[in-house]
Parts: C-alpha cells; sequence; structure tokens
C-alpha cells in the first residue's frame, strides 16, 4: 500500500484523477501512511479488538515467513497464510459491496494492482476495468513469470524464497532452486485458486478464474527494482523497471 500510494500521488500530481483503495483486512490503513494527494476510499472495518487480534495475526505470519530457512519452508508457511488469508479476504467484500457499486459507477480507465495479491484483478473485473496495471514491490516471482510467459532460466536466477543462494549456483544448489521455484509456483496457484473461489462465492459461479483475468488485462507491469543490482534475467518487452521514490 505504501509504493501504492506513491505511484498515485505521482499520477495525482501528473493531472490525474486518482483513488486509492484500502481494502482492510488485517491492520487498519490509518496505522501508516499511503497517499497525500489522491481521493482515498476503504473498504471493510476493523474494530479495536479485530485490530489488536490482526497485529498478533501479522507477528504469527512475519514469524512464520522470516524466523526460519530450508528447501520446504517457503511451501508450508505459504500454505498456511493463504488459510489465514482466505479467512481474512472475504470479510471486507462482503462488507463493502455498497462501496464496490460506487466505485463501479465511477468508469476507471485503469487500475494499479499490487502482484502479491491477486484479490486486486478480481476487484478491477467487478469494476468492469479493462485495463490492469500490475505493480511488483520485489524482484519479479515464479507466478508473474509463468502468467507472463517469462522464461525462468533456474539455473542462474534465484527464486524468490527461502533459499540463500547467488546466480552462481552450484549443482546441488540448482536442483534446491527447481524445487524451490515448483514449490512458490503451486503455492500462488492455490492462492489464485482460493481468490477465484471467494469472489465466486461472492458474486456468482460464472466470476472467472482471477488467473485468466491477469492474463487477458494487464499489458504492463512495473518492477520496483533497480534493474542494475537485481539479478541478470531475461524479460520481456512489457514488464518496465522503475524508482518508486519518496
Amino acid at each position: 500500500m505504501i509504493s501504492n500510494g506513491r505511484i498515485a500521488d505521482s499520477l495525482a500530481l501528473a493531472g490525474h484523477d486518482v483513488t486509492l483503495l484500502n481494502v482492510e483486512t488485517i491492520i487498519p490503513m490509518s496505522a501508516f501512511e499511503t497517499t497525500k494527494y489522491a481521493k482515498i476510499v476503504t473498504i471493510g472495518t476493523i474494530s479495536n479488538i479485530t485490530a489488536e487480534s490482526g497485529k498478533n495475526v501479522r507477528k504469527g505470519m512475519d514469524e512464520t515467513l522470516y524466523a526460519e530457512t530450508g528447501l520446504f519452508h517457503s511451501y508450508t508457511s505459504f500454505t498456511g497464510i493463504i488459510e489465514v488469508l482466505k479467512f481474512m479476504m472475504k470479510k471486507p467484500f462482503a462488507e463493502g459491496k455498497e462501496t464496490i457499486e460506487k466505485l463501479k459507477a465511477e468508469k476507471f480507465d485503469a487500475i494499479f494492482v499490487e502482484q502479491l495479491f491477486p484479490q486486486g484483478n478480481a476487484l478491477g473485473h467487478l469494476l468492469g476495468i479493462d485495463v490492469h496495471f500490475m505493480i511488483s514491490s520485489c524482484p519479479m516471482q515464479e507466478h508473474i513469470t509463468a502468467l507472463f510467459g517469462i522464461p525462468n532460466p533456474t539455473g542462474w536466477v534465484p527464486s524468490i524464497g527461502k533459499l540463500e543462494i547467488s546466480d552462481k549456483m552450484t549443482f546441488f544448489e540448482r536442483a534446491q532452486n527447481e524445487l524451490e521455484h515448483i514449490f512458490l509456483d503451486a503455492s500462488y496457484k492455490r492462492f489464485y485458486a482460493v481468490t477465484t473461489e471467494i469472489f465466486q462465492s461472492l458474486y456468482g459461479p460464472s466470476f472467472p478464474d482471477v488467473k485468466d483475468i491477469i492474463r487477458e488485462k494487464t499489458p504492463l507491469m512495473f518492477v520496483a527494482v533497480d534493474e542494475f543490482i537485481d539479478f541478470p534475467r531475461p524479460i520481456l518487452h512489457n514488464i518496465i523497471y522503475i524508482e518508486v521514490l519518496e
């Protein structure tokens, strides 16, 4: 949300009419600054009790993600986090149907979505937005290269997981990296499936697969990584490296 807020400010200062949507699930967006110049709309409500519980959930997620390392840890930790998000993700969209209808009437030209959370693309489809720009606040991950058809040579491009390896790998590290790539890709496929299930439960079984929404409606991805210090890798013309500054 912080990086999206900075992008929203850049667009607003350039004269565009910009709305930043806060989707509150674990912590209230008021806990940190997002945008100074764009209009802010929020769906989901977090009580003091929910906010305190959210802090504990967030702490547990961080501990799960960062406390350990290892080949299988990325897969097992991500699977657990998806189940938490599955519970948390449905509530704001169920509560915010009236606000979503108002946003639909705005007839937005485009939506900017952080690639870590595919529910943004599902929402963009729901709002009738045909142009989705994806933002990657970290190096490109397996699920993105798969959706965009970008080559992912695991022999010299490290997966964005828990392995502590460089692009100069031994044979054993290459084998580990290949497995990590498979595990992470499988984890995000599960996340896509859960997102699709949630929106189909709210808006009917004809709601499309979120993977298809991303493939069909995303002409560009902006990667907020310095390309000169990122690991060298093949990219396509629709991947744009950017710097998001304060």
